[in-house]
């Protein structure tokens, strides 16, 4: 049987897991070194608090929620609350019919191309 924790925290970008109120539920490995904080930081914590409450990050995943279907996002430039600026794909997608949770997957663009 494969363990999904080793499998989450293997994925070479960074992944969230969000609830219906934009609130971090689940992050990997990835996620704790693009927003500096750990999983028991982020846990909780409105998306906002990390990318800014107007990001591109945000407006993507209530997009998502509004339309309930999936959506990427291309050459995007974010920036973490530290003020690190990247370029990256974005890919949100619904993970229950009730959307209710989303996965959130950062791509930078160092790993893209």
């Amino acid at each position: 049987m494969i363990d999904f924790n080793h499998v989450w925290n293997t994925i070479p970008f960074p992944a969230f897991i969000i609830n219906s109120e934009f609130k971090i539920i689940e992050g990997n490995s990835s996620a704790e070194q693009i927003i500096h904080t750990s999983r028991k930081q982020m846990f909780g914590k409105e998306l906002g608090v990390f990318f800014g409450i107007n990001s591109v990050v945000l407006e993507t995943v209530k997009q998502v929620r509004q339309q309930n279907s999936s959506l990427s996002q291309y050459g995007v430039e974010i920036s973490t609350i530290d003020r690190i600026s990247f370029e990256c794909n974005l890919h949100i997608n619904p993970l229950d019919k009730n959307n209710e949770k989303y996965l959130l997957i950062i791509q930078p663009n160092s790993f893209a191309q």
